[in-house]
């Protein structure tokens, strides 16, 4: 098993509403040489600002595409998701290997061939997996309100 994961609940209270204390963003500033790696978004439902039309347009062309798959580069990356206002459902992937970027049958292999998995699900938590296992480390010491992961083989 190559992959070791993280779940992040870090919240904060504003009287009967409960949101996640950090953002997208915070997580992303965390991976050492990014650029490196060619990312995707699998998966996407989000609200968002001022994101130029453009890129809300590649954001979404995955909706269309049989591949279910956006290719985005590090710094698109990071600008959209300083826009986005609440997360509801995210995956995004990054790979060294440009033929690891497509979408996967099961969320084990998918942890497994890409060196970097970052999802959110109804908007409650984020769940970081990584080949680099100091990535995790540095979650971990980063954010209050963690749990470490296995990669998940019942998906198989």
């Amino acid at each position: 098993m190559k992959s070791k994961g993280i779940l992040i609940r870090d919240n904060k209270s504003t009287g009967e509403i409960t949101t996640l204390d950090f953002s997208l963003n915070d997580v992303l500033k965390l991976i050492e040489h990014a650029e490196e790696l060619n990312w995707a978004i699998l998966e996407l439902e989000v609200t968002g600002g001022d994101l130029e039309e453009r890129k809300w347009a590649q954001l979404r062309q995955f909706e269309t595409s049989e591949e279910k798959v956006t290719r985005i580069d590090w710094e698109d990356l990071c600008e959209a998701s300083d826009k986005f206002w609440q997360i509801v459902w995210i995956t995004i992937i990054g790979c060294k290997d440009p033929k690891l970027v497509k979408s996967y049958q099961n969320d084990f292999e998918m942890y497994e061939a890409c060196d970097v998995v970052i999802e959110v699900v109804d908007g409650g938590a984020f769940e970081v997996f990584s080949h680099n296992h100091s990535l995790i480390e540095h979650v971990r010491e980063t954010f209050k309100d963690t749990m470490l992961l296995k990669p998940d083989r019942k998906d198989l």
